[in-house]
């Protein structure tokens, strides 16, 4: 009967040599899930930090917006500033609209990353 297995080509398992190779492709393969992995949950856990820090940010240009007294916001992390200024707006060939009002700014900075929110307050 072994000599009719033999004769027929039939093998009983894997060479080492088979199973080696299989190992190192399976391994490369591997490495470039994890690392593909690794980066997505870095980019997710920017983007949180980001996204907070632009919530901080637009609150602190609220918060200005309706007292200016205030100059920080989120225990002093946030900062707002207020400048007076002018802003022009121009419409094709029509003479540009020049409106008095400040600029209020809020700037959160968090985990090294640094996002500014800026609005016009036009004077009444």
């Amino acid at each position: 009967m072994k000599a009719l297995e033999k004769a027929a080509g039939h093998k009983g398992g894997m060479t080492l040599i088979e199973v080696v190779v299989s190992m190192a492709l399976l391994s490369i393969v591997m490495v470039f899930i994890c690392s593909t992995c690794l980066f997505i949950i870095q980019m997710f856990a920017r983007s949180a930090s980001q996204g907070k820090n632009s919530m901080d940010a637009a609150g602190g240009v609220d918060l200005k917006t309706a007292n200016p007294a205030v100059t920080t916001y989120d225990n002093g992390k946030a900062t707002m500033g207020n400048n007076d200024g002018t802003f022009v707006i121009t419409f094709g060939a029509q003479p540009p609209v020049t409106v008095n009002g400040s600029y209020v700014s809020g700037t959160d900075t968090n985990n090294n990353q640094t996002v500014t929110y800026k609005s016009f307050v036009p004077a009444p």
